[in-house]
């Protein structure tokens, strides 16, 4: 018939598109590659696994399966007032921004005239409380 038989791992008429590998795995293992004749050599990642070779976790997410949701979920990280710790490396767990506490960043530390702790106290983040400073 003249028209190509692509192994795995390779798309388009000629076969000549090669499919995103690391580790030695189509897709990091982390998805399948549009292959074939028809395929355009691209990778659809599977679970919460992104980026060109799938290597990366979605948004929001973190641990070595991309399976742990950062704290605040994975749609709103640390509540929006933290850096979550992401990516494969990564714990899940915040660091916010001061003026802000617990594990989600979720609890404002009191605020009176603009100031935080009216400025007499330091904002703990491990509960969004105040630790006040002695006279």
């Amino acid at each position: 018939s003249g028209l190509c038989t692509c192994l795995a791992g390779y798309a388009g008429s000629a076969c000549a598109i090669v499919c995103p590998k690391a580790q030695g795995l189509l897709c990091s293992g982390h998805g399948s590659c549009f292959d074939g004749r028809t395929g355009n050599g691209t990778c659809a990642c599977s679970g919460n696994w992104n980026g060109t070779y799938c290597g990366n976790c979605l948004y929001g997410w973190a641990g070595a399966s991309c399976t742990i949701a950062c704290a605040g979920g994975a749609s709103n990280p640390c509540s929006g007032h933290g850096n979550c710790s992401m990516d494969y490396t990564g714990t899940g767990t915040c660091t916010c921004v001061y003026g802000y506490g617990d594990s989600a960043c979720s609890t404002a530390c009191p605020v009176r005239n603009t100031m935080i702790c009216t400025n007499r106290g330091t904002c703990l983040t491990a509960n969004g409380t105040c630790s006040c400073l002695s006279s």
